[in-house]
């Protein structure tokens, strides 16, 4: 029996051609738009990067993580770097348990508690 294929497999980024030729300006339209974002401009290569691996473990994308990373380490940025911008992405995008946790929290204390009382 074979094994199933695990969704976040880099070997599935081997797809992306065969994606390509079904929808070629739509793959063409986002390969220009991530090239004209991910340039160098008003915010330094490094940076954008360093946000963009921010960005992909909030979005927990192994597939980005992996890329944005190794784009972060070839434009310079370093192991420290990297550590906060890891640190940056948990507190800005905490665990959903604590992101539900706060939110319950300010609901309870702006509504003191009755919007989650059970009817008598």
């Amino acid at each position: 029996m074979s094994q199933p294929m695990s969704l976040y497999d880099t070997a599935n980024l081997a797809q992306l051609p065969h994606l390509k030729a079904l929808a070629p300006s739509a793959m063409l339209a986002f390969e220009n738009f991530d090239r004209a974002a991910m340039a160098p401009g008003a915010i330094p290569r490094k940076f954008k990067e360093l946000m963009a691996l921010a960005v992909a473990i909030s979005t927990q994308c192994p597939y980005s993580l992996e890329i944005h990373r190794t784009n972060a380490t070839n434009a310079g940025a370093t192991e420290a770097e990297i550590a906060e911008a890891i640190f940056i992405a948990a507190a800005c995008a905490p665990p959903p348990p604590l992101r539900m946790a706060r939110i319950s929290s300010a609901r309870a204390r702006a509504n003191k508690a009755s919007w989650c009382r059970v009817p008598a």
